[in-house]
C-alpha cells in the first residue's frame, strides 16, 4: 500500500464556505472535542456526485483540517465507498486527535478506502486508530480490488497489536526509494516492495 512517504500531503486548507459556494452539500456536521485539544471544533462533511471534503474548523471559524476523499467506482459488501486522498492537519492542532474523529464520520457514512500512498503519520492512524475503533473492521485489498484471505477463505482482518509489531505489516506498507535511503521507517515495511496495489479498507461492522 500504501508506499509510505517521508513528506507530507499537500497543506492548502479550504474552508466549508469554499465548498459550498461551489455547490457542495452537507451530508453531515458534528460538534467534538478531540482528546488532545480540550475544546469544541466543528466537523463539517461535504460532497458532492464525484467527491468531498470532511472539513474542520475551530470556534472562531478557522479551518484547521481537511480530509478530501473522491467517490471510488469500487463496491465491497454491496456498498460503494470513498477514497482518501489528502488528509492535513494545520501545525499547532497535529497530535491533538483531529484526525480520528474525522475518519470515524467518515466511515459511518460510507466504506473507506485508503490512499495507494501514506505517510508515516498516515499509516499510523490505520495501524492504531482506526484499526481499533470498536465497530469498524479494516480490510486489506490486494490487486486493486481482491480481499486478502485466510487459508479458510475468510476475509483477513487488520486489527491494532498493542505491542506495537503486526505481522501483516510488510504485507501492507512498502517503502519509497527516498524512505529506504533515509531508514527512518518507524513500520515494519517490506524494504523490496512498494506494495502500491495494496490498500485498506474500513467498513462499519454492521455493513460487512
Amino acid at each position: 500500500m500504501p508506499t509510505l512517504l517521508s513528506d507530507k500531503h499537500e497543506d492548502q486548507l479550504l474552508s466549508r464556505h469554499h465548498y459550498i459556494a461551489k455547490g457542495y452539500c452537507v451530508r453531515a456536521k458534528k460538534t467534538i472535542a478531540p482528546v488532545g485539544l480540550g475544546t469544541d471544533v466543528e466537523y463539517h462533511l461535504l460532497e458532492s456526485v464525484g467527491d468531498g471534503c470532511l472539513v474542520v474548523h475551530d470556534e472562531s471559524d478557522t479551518t484547521i483540517a481537511n480530509f478530501k476523499f473522491t467517490k471510488s467506482s469500487q463496491n465491497f459488501f454491496d456498498a460503494s465507498c470513498i477514497a482518501i486522498n489528502s488528509s492535513y492537519v494545520k501545525p499547532g492542532y497535529q497530535g491533538l486527535g483531529i484526525a480520528p474523529p474525522a475518519y470515524k464520520m467518515l466511515i459511518d457514512e460510507y466504506n473507506v478506502l485508503s490512499d495507494f500512498e501514506q505517510t508515516f503519520h498516515g499509516a499510523h492512524l490505520w495501524r492504531t486508530k482506526i484499526s481499533q475503533f470498536k465497530d469498524v473492521n479494516v480490510y486489506i485489498i490486494e490487486d486493486m480490488d481482491q480481499l486478502m484471505r485466510d487459508m479458510d477463505g475468510k476475509p483477513v482482518l487488520y486489527k491494532y497489536d498493542p505491542s506495537g509489531e503486526n505481522p501483516l505489516d510488510n504485507r501492507i506498507w512498502g517503502l519509497d526509494d527516498s524512505t529506504v535511503l533515509k531508514n527512518v521507517s518507524p513500520i515494519s515495511a517490506s524494504s523490496t516492495e512498494t506494495l502500491e496495489d495494496v490498500r485498506l479498507l474500513a467498513v462499519k461492522n454492521n455493513k460487512s
